[in-house]
């Protein structure tokens, strides 16, 4: 599809999703319509649910960022609209020069994506006592301690894996910021598995750090400008590395470190662990944001987000 192409089929979107929202607002007034990017729901239904009531809120997958930002301006400039109660929810992705602080009714995470909250301490804690049955105060609290520990190692392993691939794919977003004719790359098509082997114990590395643009399958003789790759640098520093790289293959980490560790647990002989025990947590590829939303950590930024938007009052329209 062609540029132009792609501009009908983006103004399409966002129109059928504008209708969405007023047909949301058709049963009910006093509703909160919040329009996600795309299953970001399966991580904000429930903390949505605890925080305001099932039934108080409406959501809608609007296929992406920028259909997100078009429907919230259309909302927000419309004389009658504008006056109904609504959120939006985007990712910060490595938009680290996008500020929207001005517009009070959209939430942008305080990490790449919402897949990182599912990647922190925390979120790996509650994993291990809830699905692996293993407490740090029980009596098998030394392998609660030791895969915690384990966890943290490979983490900061897994990140500096890939921080050439981050910064490669960040500077090409850069790029784009400056020149909007410039050959996309869809990240997509860069399977985990073309970057590292995730191991139990250990990280292998697969692809060539010294090289990271040749796994780019689509990108062909795409060079990237020395300028964007030191501005990608400079902003994804080490201490930012596990919250601002590409949530995804975050996640993916996880799910694929928790697969083995739940192989482990449930061997007759475990390796990692002092006995054996039973673990019945799915972890599928295709659902991980279901299965673990429960899980992952839930910030005090959105926890004040959800609690502001739970107190819009009801539109008072004139008669």
């Amino acid at each position: 599809m062609d540029r132009v192409g792609k501009m009908q089929a983006s103004t399409q979107a966002y129109s059928v999703k504008f209708l969405e929202m007023t047909r949301i607002y058709g049963k009910s007034r006093d509703i909160i319509a919040c329009v996600f990017e795309g299953e970001d729901s399966k991580y904000y239904a429930p903390r949505l649910n605890y925080a305001i009531g099932e039934g108080s809120w409406h959501g809608i997958n609007s296929g992406g960022k920028k259909i997100v930002l078009q429907v919230y301006d259309c909302i927000a400039a419309h004389p009658i609209y504008s006056l109904y109660r609504y959120a939006f929810f985007i990712d910060s992705d490595y938009d680290h020069w996008s500020d929207y602080s001005d517009k009070k009714f959209i939430y942008q995470t305080a990490s790449y994506s919402i897949e990182n909250y599912y990647t922190t301490e925390n979120s790996l804690k509650n994993i291990i006592s809830s699905e692996f049955n293993i407490s740090e105060c029980g009596d098998e609290a030394s392998d609660f301690e030791k895969i915690i520990n384990k966890y943290v190692d490979l983490l900061e392993i897994f990140c500096y894996a890939l921080s050439e691939f981050n910064y490669f794919a960040k500077a090409h977003r850069i790029m784009e910021r400056e020149n909007k004719s410039i050959q996309s790359l869809n990240l997509s098509n860069v399977k985990l598995s073309d970057l590292v082997k995730v191991e139990l114990d250990g990280i292998n590395i697969i692809y060539d750090l010294e090289n990271p643009s040749s796994v780019f399958k689509d990108s062909k003789d795409f060079v990237f400008a020395a300028r964007a790759i030191s501005e990608a640098r400079e902003t994804l520093p080490k201490e930012k590395w596990a919250t601002h790289f590409r949530g995804k293959q975050q996640l993916e980490f996880l799910r694929q470190w928790l697969s083995l560790l739940k192989a482990d647990r449930c061997a007759k002989v475990p390796k990692f662990f002092s006995k054996s025990g039973n673990v019945k947590i799915s972890l599928s590829r295709e659902n991980c944001i279901s299965e673990l939303s429960q899980y992952a950590s839930t910030p005090a930024c959105l926890r004040d987000f959800i609690d502001m938007i739970k107190n819009i009052p009801e539109p008072q329209l004139a008669a």
